[in-house]
């Protein structure tokens, strides 16, 4: 899983220092490994079909990364709940590949 450097923006592939500036890193790639395991139990709890427990997983994971795997769980997790003018904003955000925060009135955080 790449890295990218906040110092000099540089991609890093799997050390803990960044290879241009000597960046630390490694808070970083605990933060990406936390989200990747929230993502894995979240679709645990959807396939056991816990939407609530699917949905608190994926907005931990968002919390963490803004990814758009993390914004496609929720959609699922929301439409799965019914909560659909959640997952209508879930989708965008999927949709826009993870790039987009919720707006500002929306509880998706």
């Amino acid at each position: 899983m790449q890295i990218l450097c906040p110092a000099c923006k540089k991609l890093n592939d799997s050390a803990d220092k960044c290879n241009r500036c000597g960046g630390n890193l490694s808070d970083l790639r605990r933060i990406r490994r936390a989200a990747v395991e929230e993502l894995k139990l979240g679709k645990r709890h959807l396939l056991r079909m816990n939407a609530e427990k699917a949905l608190l997983s994926a907005k931990s994971s968002w919390r963490l990364k803004k990814s758009a795997s993390a914004a496609k769980l929720a959609f699922l997790a929301s439409l799965m709940g019914g909560h659909f003018s959640e997952a209508t904003r879930w989708y965008s955000m999927a949709a826009a590949g993870g790039n987009s925060a919720p707006a500002r009135n929306t509880d998706c955080s």
